[in-house]
């Protein structure tokens, strides 16, 4: 019997996983590709910002990659791409990843 039970905040270990930048960093170009091939629609309100509905990402910036921002809150305590792909995924923003 399949469960349909998931686990948002257990990462799936079969989720597409973009390259680092050598500085650690995720590149713009990778973060917008693998948001393509997980289907989700975002703008990209400048040229170094993602944005899914109200919550935005930075892959590349000062201090280091992946600052998340909610509209309408302060800059959110996580960073880096899991934490984004989380908050969209419990947020409802993306399909679920099996």
């Amino acid at each position: 019997m399949v469960s349909d039970n998931i686990d948002l905040d257990t990462p799936d270990p079969f989720a597409p996983t973009p390259p680092r930048q050598p500085e650690g960093e995720l590149s713009l170009a990778d973060a917008r590709a693998c948001l393509k091939t997980l289907g989700v629609c975002f703008t990209q309100p400048t040229p170094t910002q993602i944005k899914v509905g109200p919550i935005n990402f930075w892959p590349q910036g000062k201090g280091g990659g992946g600052r998340i921002h909610i509209d309408g809150c302060t800059k959110h305590p996580e960073q880096g791409w899991e934490a984004f792909i989380k908050l969209l995924q419990r947020h409802g923003l993306m399909r679920p990843l099996k």
